[in-house]
């Protein structure tokens, strides 16, 4: 039951519900992971000057890089991707799909 000030979602009341609940987490666990990753390089190659070209001989002579970097966003991309998918197609499934509507005034 939502209260006041909460943050976060209800307690999901249905299956599909709770997919959806559980796809919004793990949408956020990514965004956060590529967020940090990417902030990460970004400091790396601001830091990179003051380490005396270390750091940066590394970066722009790494093929293992370019392949990672090409690579992630696309299985991030298919995981999200399928999971949206069995969701959406888990709450269209039924024989008796009923609409609950509560209307407050």
């Amino acid at each position: 039951m939502s209260q006041w000030y909460q943050m976060d979602f209800p307690d999901p009341s249905s299956e599909p519900a709770r997919m959806l609940y559980c796809y919004h987490d793990t949408v956020l666990v990514i965004v956060m992971m590529v967020l940090f990753g990417v902030g990460w390089f970004l400091i790396l190659v601001l830091v990179a000057p003051f380490m005396k070209g270390l750091v940066n001989r590394d970066i722009t002579n790494s093929d293992k890089l370019e392949v990672a970097w090409t690579l992630l966003p696309s299985f991030f991309l298919v995981a999200i991707g399928s999971s949206s998918l069995l969701n959406l197609y888990e709450m269209e499934v039924g024989d008796n799909v009923g609409y609950n509507v509560s209307v407050t005034g």
